[in-house]
């Protein structure tokens, strides 16, 4: 189609080219400016070095604050786990990432802990003593874990880190 049957627009090419052009710069600087707003706002919320405790996975691009609201445009990474289930004690939570979350659920589940409430107080307990033994045994694996690589790799007495 020819330009010049558009009323108002111009036949020279080149000038839309660099119209398009700087349109498109424009369009990336506001990308950028709100990508480092969001970057920011998350460093904020998680503060430095957010981690999941359990499989250290720190990318701040992929954490949202467990407290956003949820809906499908939203997927949080990280998430309020309830250590002995939630029908047993509500309050006591640690958060994880999502995989681990599922995987702690899990834990929970194979382990004979019942996620319903209890008909006694003596049942209760004996689901959440159940649920922190589970806990501590996952504990108790990554100290071992962590105490064999410092064993293996040795620990730079400067960082308080395992050296590479």
């Amino acid at each position: 189609m020819n330009n010049a049957s558009i009323p108002g627009a111009s036949n020279d090419s080149t000038t839309d080219s660099i119209d398009d052009r700087i349109e498109q710069n424009n369009k990336r600087a506001r990308t950028k400016a709100e990508t480092a707003a969001r970057l920011a706002k998350r460093s904020r919320q998680f503060g430095p070095g957010a981690t999941c405790w359990r499989c250290n996975y720190q990318n701040i691009v992929g954490l949202v604050s467990p407290d956003a609201p949820t809906s499908p445009k939203l997927m949080n990474i990280m998430e309020g786990h309830h250590v002995v289930g939630r029908n047993h004690d509500a309050a006591l939570k640690t958060i994880v990432c999502r995989n681990c979350h599922a995987e702690l659920t899990e834990i929970l589940r194979s382990g004979a802990v019942p996620m319903r409430t209890q008909q006694s107080f003596a049942e209760t307990l004996i689901a959440c003593l159940t649920a922190l033994a589970l806990l501590f045994r996952e504990l108790a694996e990554a100290f071992l874990r962590w105490a064999d690589r410092i064993r293996k790799e040795g620990l730079s007495r400067d960082t308080g880190r395992a050296e590479a």
